[in-house]
């Protein structure tokens, strides 16, 4: 008996047909302006019609030597080695083959799923831009938005957490409550609206896409300072005082911590030390756990998008900022609701 996924052919699918003409333009209107579409490698989720490479990737004259398609289905995988396309096929999880490389160099990674988003997929995403030794590359991700219940929180985080990196909060006290009070309310606003049909869709175009930016634009001490300031709120400096006294314990010595940067100033005093950035960890987690109590979504999700959100501050990851996006949405032929996102991104040091 056939497995599902060998059964699905997406081939005469003329919305699906147009979301991949915006694959195509992105690469065309960026990387190969300045790159040749022989020297492009890809990094793709084929399927088993395989259609990505008829009309994205022959189109521009990128060879199908450099594309490796990563497919967990086996009989998928076998049918694709049959039809003999000139591409390599790896049979495998997509999180399993990311986890596998020690390094990645692709120019471009699509991942073209028929589910709704999960955390895993996040963690691809996050796993293959840390390992990514390009400084350039278009990223694509999407994913169903139906039968998506279990990955309401992630969009809830999407909304509220990750909208605190683009909100500026300013140097005062006043500006710290009144971005404390922004995204607080942005979040259970958020969460809120995902019980009501009529805005469903809108929060969920919004979060996805902060969600996906976030895999690639990485942590900073900066943003877990902000991220430690407007969960603070009003008793940051209390904060701030009980944490310098804890953190003595740790260094041996007098601690008072910079009210602007405190883990920066910290780091480059005593270095980037795993027990502190833990602790700064655990003392977010801790605030968070009080905060959550008033927020209707449970608390294990948030726990989650937080380790992701603070792993890169120790481990010194890659990241990238966006340069050119796209986002679409559509109805399948077989009705079914996608959302997708394609983004071009640089290394900072190549943003001139």
């Amino acid at each position: 008996m056939a497995s599902i996924q060998a059964t699905k052919d997406y081939a005469g699918d003329w919305a699906k047909a147009k979301s991949r003409v915006l694959v195509r333009d992105m690469i065309k209107n960026t990387l190969l302006r300045f790159k040749r579409p022989e020297l492009i490698k890809v990094l793709c989720l084929p399927g088993v019609c395989a259609s990505g490479i008829f009309e994205i990737y022959d189109p521009l004259g990128i060879p199908r030597a450099n594309i490796v398609g990563v497919e967990r289905d086996t009989e998928v995988a076998e049918i694709l080695r049959r039809k003999n396309l000139g591409i390599r096929v790896e049979k495998a999880d997509i999180e399993r083959y990311a986890a596998m490389q020690h390094a990645v160099s692709f120019d471009i990674i699509s991942l073209d799923y028929t589910n709704p988003i999960t955390w895993a997929e996040i963690g691809t995403l996050r796993r293959l831009c840390a390992k990514q030794t390009l400084d350039h590359f278009v990223l694509h991700q999407a994913n169903l938005v139906k039968r998506d219940k279990k990955a309401y929180p992630m969009y809830a985080i999407g909304a509220g957490f990750y909208s605190y990196s683009e909100d500026d909060g300013g140097n005062t006290d006043l500006a710290f409550l009144q971005h404390h009070a922004r995204v607080n309310a942005h979040f259970v606003r958020s969460a809120n609206l995902l019980e009501c049909d009529d805005n469903k869709r809108e929060v969920k175009s919004s979060s996805y896409s902060a969600l996906l930016r976030s895999s690639f634009q990485g942590a900073s001490t900066g943003g877990v300072e902000d991220l430690l300031k407007f969960t603070s709120g009003e008793e940051y400096a209390e904060i701030l005082r009980v944490m310098g006294e804890y953190i003595e314990k740790f260094v041996g010595e007098k601690v008072v911590l910079d009210r602007e940067q405190p883990l920066g100033k910290l780091s480059a005093r005593f270095g980037v030390r795993p027990d502190i950035c833990r602790f700064f960890e655990e003392s977010i987690f801790f605030i968070l756990s009080i905060e959550a109590r008033r927020i209707p979504i449970d608390f294990k999700p948030l726990n989650h998008a937080l380790m992701l959100a603070l792993s890169d501050v120790s481990k010194g990851t890659k990241f990238f900022r966006m340069r050119d996006a796209k986002s679409y949405s559509y109805i399948s032929e077989s009705g079914a609701p996608m959302i997708g996102d394609i983004y071009f991104v640089s290394h900072p040091r190549k943003l001139n």
